[in-house]
């Protein structure tokens, strides 16, 4: 890991989530260098990116966390660790490719794990 990372990593240890403007100051170097580390950082799942809601038109805001709880140790599990991570079926985003907004595309019905296509394919 670069120090770069290692800075943006220090800065949201504590958990409380930051904007990018507040992470700009905090980290002290470009605009384009923080976004291009805090992008990659976000793909690796070292850190998390949430939308929030903002009051008028514009571009949305995010703000950046670091990982907790099942979250984290999802992301342990991905990243070469041999934990074994369970998660409830419904915290999970989606189950599978078919899935759009909580209704499967094949069986026209609420996407549950008995009924899946997916998952009957493979058993």
């Amino acid at each position: 890991m670069d120090p770069f990372d290692e800075r943006i990593l220090s800065v949201l240890r504590d958990g409380r989530p930051r904007d990018f403007h507040h992470l700009l100051g905090a980290v002290s170097f470009s605009h384009n260098t923080l976004r291009l580390h805090l992008n990659n950082l976000v793909e690796r799942g070292l850190i998390i990116r949430e939308k929030t809601p903002t009051e008028g038109p514009g571009r949305p805001k995010f703000n950046y966390s670091t990982l907790r709880g099942p979250k984290r140790e999802a992301a342990g599990a991905l990243t070469g660790s041999s934990e074994v991570v369970t998660l409830p079926f419904r915290r999970l985003r989606r189950l599978c490719r078919l899935q759009r907004g909580g209704k499967c595309r094949e069986i026209k019905d609420q996407c549950q794990p008995q009924n899946c296509p997916q998952i009957m394919k493979k058993e």
